[in-house]
């Protein structure tokens, strides 16, 4: 469980200093090319939800964000690092992005903070992709680990433990 915890401290604080950097270094509208026509970094603060969507209804979306941080912190002490590491890790990124993005909510509700800060913006072929920051990564990359978890190793794991008993 230690393990676990020092990823989710480790990526909620990497969140957090990221967005704080944004804040004090890059100005408004400012575009900060990484690589030309694919990765930049800018500055934006969403009110909403993923793509902006729910804009305003932050009490709602900071509400939503603290329970599924508690849902994600039951299923964190359920975790088996010997036999689902996988699944343990996309728990304990879970739990990183949405806390991150649940302080910034509660930031905003404060007035301490404009929104949740965004600034990885990504061009895809030619299409802008919304801008979203690490806790988002951490969101998405745990989401696809808990289905590739589910989908391709949950019936192995029953089967070998079947055989074992």
């Amino acid at each position: 469980m230690l393990i676990g915890i020092i990823i989710i401290i480790l990526l909620y604080f990497g969140d957090q200093a990221t967005k704080l950097l944004v804040e004090h270094f890059i100005g408004e509208n400012k575009i900060i090319d990484l690589i030309p026509n694919f990765l930049y970094f800018t500055k934006t603060y969403n009110t909403g939800a993923a793509w902006s969507s729910l804009s305003d209804a932050t009490w709602f979306l900071a509400t939503l964000s603290f329970i599924a941080t508690i849902f994600l912190a039951y299923f964190f002490t359920k975790i088996d690092w010997k036999n689902k590491k996988l699944y343990s890790t996309a728990i304990c990124l879970c739990i990183a992005g949405c806390y991150g993005n649940f302080i910034d909510r509660l930031l905003y509700c404060l007035n301490l903070r404009d929104g949740v800060v965004d600034f990885i913006g990504v061009y895809i072929f030619n299409y802008s992709f919304p801008i979203f920051n690490v806790a988002d990564i951490c969101l998405t990359i745990g989401m696809i680990l808990i289905a590739i978890d589910i989908i391709f190793l949950e019936d192995k794991r029953k089967n070998k433990n079947a055989i074992k008993n």
